[in-house]
């Protein structure tokens, strides 16, 4: 079995975090990318939106990545994600590689069953990226 790269994204109103890990469940590492957000500009310019789409796929095909896993935001309610934030969740799924999105009270059950140490997480804000790219390795 090959090592499984995950790309863990947590979708923040017009950018996207970024975490990297490799490994299974039992046996994983950080790896520490030169890039931790990328933004999407004007999102109303198509040149924009393609510059984005363009600079994502660069940093998957740098970084080898197998699998790209995307926390999931509410669709309606009071914490429902942004419209520009489902724009940036359909670009991401274009992408030339597995994209699968996971639910957080999915992420959350798995937390609580087996916590993790995520405190090699190079800065705090990627927390919720790690835990997603985490939940998608396997055991």
């Amino acid at each position: 079995m090959s090592t499984q790269k995950i790309c863990g994204i947590k979708i923040d109103s017009n950018k996207i975090t970024i975490v990297v890990l490799i490994g299974s469940k039992g046996n994983f590492e950080y790896v520490d990318t030169r890039i931790t957000k990328i933004e999407l500009q004007d999102h109303s310019k198509q040149e924009n939106v393609k510059s984005f789409k363009q600079t994502v796929e660069a940093f998957l095909a740098s970084e080898d990545i197998s699998l790209v896993a995307i926390k999931g935001r509410a669709t309606k309610g009071t914490y429902a994600g942004g419209a520009i934030s489902f724009k940036i969740e359909a670009i991401l799924q274009t992408m030339e590689r597995e994209v699968k999105i996971i639910p957080p009270n999915s992420i959350s059950a798995l937390l609580k069953k087996k916590p993790v140490d995520l405190s090699m997480i190079k800065n705090k804000y990627q927390t919720e990226a790690a835990q997603t790219a985490y939940f998608s390795l396997e055991d």
